[in-house]
């Protein structure tokens, strides 16, 4: 295996140990249905895909972002003038929209 999968291994066994200690069973235990695994499941999924969607918007907005300050240099000029401006990616769109209007755009 490479270092990957050893990771992965190594953190499903501390994950059994933190199941262990919270719940005092294994995943060996008989006394859930196949409906309550599956509901178990489903929360878990759906779980992942709120973390996903969060995940996607902070990239999206992180890249358009970047994409930005690439097509309109006065951004970066404005970066440049006052440093950190643009820590929270968000306020570029301000500042775009802040710079296209005294432009008159």
């Amino acid at each position: 295996m490479s270092r990957i999968e050893d990771n992965v291994c190594k953190k499903i066994q501390e994950r059994a140990k933190i199941g262990f200690k919270k719940y005092g069973k294994t995943m060996e235990r008989e006394d859930f249905s196949r409906v309550d695994w599956f509901n178990y499941l489903q929360e878990e999924l759906m779980d992942a895909l709120v973390y996903t969607e969060r995940l996607i918007e902070e990239l999206t907005i992180e890249e358009t972002a970047d994409r930005l300050m690439g097509e309109h240099p006065q951004l970066v000029e404005m970066e440049e003038e006052e440093p950190g401006m643009y820590k929270d990616k968000k306020n570029i769109f301000d500042q775009l929209k802040d710079y296209r209007q005294r432009l008159g755009k």
